[in-house]
């Protein structure tokens, strides 16, 4: 729909949806935002597959990235168009084969060891890479591709950083 600017991301326990956001100014071009409505995309409606998402951020260049709280980044791949063409999917970017095959054979409750989500990420749009921050305060780094569409790459951790019972946020 040509009349949306901006996309808004909902992530619930059960599903992932898109809503578009649409802006019109006053007459007068005073105030760009002066009325801004919602408008349902259904078609871009997917299951969370069952995993909680913790935090969302974006790339300048539309790339939606989520942090599950299994511990994993996904990246919320989604394509405009018309009819049938119009298509919205997760992707786990941090899973090894293992991992993957684990989450459809091994049910969640005779999962064993601790996970240590992502509870905040930002990304450096001119330098392609994303920051994360996990609950246990550990720091990673992903590079982007060279043009920032390029496979997640983790390029650095540090932990240790700072107790987490000593932070004051």
């Amino acid at each position: 729909v040509e009349a949306i600017q901006y996309l808004l991301v909902l992530a619930t326990p059960v599903e992932l949806i898109l809503v578009g956001v649409c802006c019109s100014g006053r007459g007068d071009g005073t105030d760009p935002y002066a009325e801004v409505s919602l408008l349902p995309l259904p078609e871009y409606t997917i299951p969370s597959d069952g995993v909680t998402m913790t935090c969302i951020t974006c790339t300048g260049r539309g790339h939606i990235y989520l942090a599950g709280r299994d511990g994993h980044i996904y990246e919320l791949h989604y394509t405009t168009g018309s009819g049938w063409h119009k298509c919205c999917r997760k992707v786990c970017l941090t899973a090894d084969l293992g991992s993957v095959i684990s989450r459809w054979v091994v049910p969640n409750v005779f999962k064993f060891g601790a996970v240590d989500p992502i509870v905040e990420m930002v990304v450096d749009n001119e330098r392609h890479i994303l920051y994360a921050r996990t609950e246990e305060m550990k720091i990673q780094v992903f590079f982007l591709g060279p043009n920032g569409d390029g496979p997640l790459k983790k390029v650095a951790e540090e932990s240790n950083l700072i107790n987490q019972r000593d932070a004051h946020y």
